[in-house]
């Protein structure tokens, strides 16, 4: 305990000496703090062996650079053994007496053999498939064969045309709300998926994506005004009246407004 208690000395002035705290010699080493203050007064602690003694020792003093022998009795520089020479095992098989468990006629016949077995299999299961297809489809009875009558031909009348153009067609839409000065019902569909941005007599009231089928409705005093990528795939319903008036359009329509005076398309 004596001498262990003398080391520790030594070590804790040269340390003492350099002005290096414990704490720094710990985070430097990575040896315990306990551990330090064990070797530097020369007691033991539970976690402190031989081992770990000597190796704490001889970690420490050379951080502090003193000579390792002056604080450790027989110490010796490891070295570091020679590599291990390993002789080459004797071939008791001789290439003579080596001979292929199969030979490569052998090994191709089994594999056609499980390739001619395999396609057997695949035909075997698609034709109980296709028979089980075959029963499982209802039967229809056959239609009773009805000989049609030959009726004598009747001449059709002219049918008169009437060429209506279409700002007349437009026109008989919004007469109604002319006269009587009625609200605006306006009712949209959506064809296609798309976005659109609507106001309602200069109010935003929907921006979003329309998915396909989906229904939307407004009512106004005095203007709608739709806004999208391409109203061409929107199907317009005007106070119970359907009208579609972006249909025959060759061209892609990025803003409709509805008012009393009918419909006014913008690219």
């Amino acid at each position: 305990m004596a001498d262990r208690a003398q080391k520790g000395k030594i070590l804790k002035k040269a340390r003492e000496a350099k002005g290096v705290t414990l704490e720094a010699i710990q985070d430097a080493t990575k040896i315990p703090l306990d551990s330090l203050k064990a070797i530097e007064e020369g007691y033991r602690v539970r976690t402190l062996t031989d081992f770990y003694y000597r190796a704490f020792v001889k970690l420490y003093a050379q951080y502090l650079g003193i000579d390792v022998k002056s604080v450790l009795e027989n110490y010796k520089e490891e070295k570091v053994p020679p590599p291990t020479k390993f002789r080459k095992a004797k071939n008791f098989l001789r290439e003579k007496d080596a001979s292929p468990l199969l030979k490569k006629e052998t090994v191709s016949l089994i594999l056609k053999g499980l390739a001619g077995i395999l396609i057997l299999v695949v035909v075997v299961f698609s034709l109980f498939a296709l028979g089980r297809w075959i029963k499982s489809r209802p039967v229809q009875p056959r239609k009773p064969v009805v000989k049609a009558q030959v009726k004598k031909a009747v001449k059709p009348k002219p049918v008169v045309e009437k060429n209506v153009s279409k700002s007349q067609a437009n026109s008989s839409v919004f007469a109604g709300i002319k006269q009587k000065n009625q609200k605006l019902n306006l009712t949209i569909r959506a064809k296609k998926s798309t976005w659109v941005n609507v106001r309602v007599d200069g109010v935003d009231r929907l921006r979003a994506t329309l998915s396909k089928g989906a229904v939307e409705a407004w009512t106004a005093k005095e203007s709608i005004e739709i806004s999208g990528k391409s109203l061409t795939d929107l199907e317009f319903e005007l106070n119970g009246q359907p009208t579609n008036p972006a249909s025959k359009a060759n061209r892609i329509i990025k803003k409709i407004i509805i008012n009393q005076d009918g419909f006014k398309i913008f690219d």
